[in-house]
């Protein structure tokens, strides 16, 4: 994640190694570790993932 190569430092927008269709996996710094965040889901009728939130507590 720290590879200047990246969108930006401390991101990482990498698309997956057998992706088809330009499925990915985001990653960033969350904080120093020493905490539990809430991740919620969306999903459609079939229960296909829409979106994932994951929720940095930043505003209460």
């Amino acid at each position: 994640m720290d590879s200047p190569e990246h969108l930006m430092e401390g991101c990482a927008n990498i698309e997956l190694p057998l992706a088809t269709a330009g499925e990915n996996v985001v990653l960033a710094h969350s904080g120093w570790g020493d905490g539990v965040f809430p991740v919620l889901c969306t999903v459609d009728a079939d229960g296909r993932l829409l979106a994932v939130h994951i929720d940095l507590l930043v505003v209460e």
